[in-house]
């Protein structure tokens, strides 16, 4: 069998693994409502899953990817919550932050794929809060991930909501 057909195969086995999980969280995930009654009986982690689900469908392939993806969706949607003035500035402190590395104690820049790629995924998930969740502003203080299955379960710790 050529290399080729090996690739295609396991590029294919890839990309049905991710229709699969995309479909199980299709059935999992509660659409959100127009109905503002619904919101208090929102759980946090579902609310993330759901702002996370392109980016999930599209890169997701480990638990490991999976744990970043949703790491990097909390730090984008606690930046939301920020004034508009100070969300860029903490946006490139975030980036050094999670992307930065240091050489025998000297910091480096991070990389400025990283960085852009960082900038993407907060604006991606900007624009679905606005569309789905405008009136949530519940500040994510911790997540515990925990692999289960053949999908990664998480619980997050967040604040009362920030507008009261």
């Amino acid at each position: 069998m050529s290399s080729k057909s090996v690739k295609q195969r396991g590029r294919q086995q890839r990309q049905r693994r991710r229709q699969a999980k995309a479909q199980k969280r299709k059935r999992s995930a509660r659409a959100p409502a127009a109905d503002s009654t619904w919101l208090p009986t929102l759980k946090m982690s579902e609310v993330i899953s759901h702002l996370a689900e392109p980016l999930l469908e599209e890169h997701a392939e480990t638990h490991e990817d999976t744990r970043r993806i949703i790491s990097l969706t909390i730090a984008a949607w606690n930046l939301t919550l920020l004034p508009e003035e100070g969300r860029e500035n903490e946006r490139g402190v975030l980036a050094r932050e999670m992307f930065g590395r240091s050489l025998c104690g000297v910091p480096l820049r991070p990389h400025q794929e990283a960085v852009d790629c960082f900038a993407q995924v907060c604006e991606l998930v900007a624009d679905r809060k606005r569309k789905f969740y405008p009136n949530l502003r519940h500040f994510i203080l911790d997540v515990r991930f925990e692999p289960r299955d053949d999908d990664v379960y998480f619980e997050v710790m967040y604040s009362p909501d920030l507008s009261l």
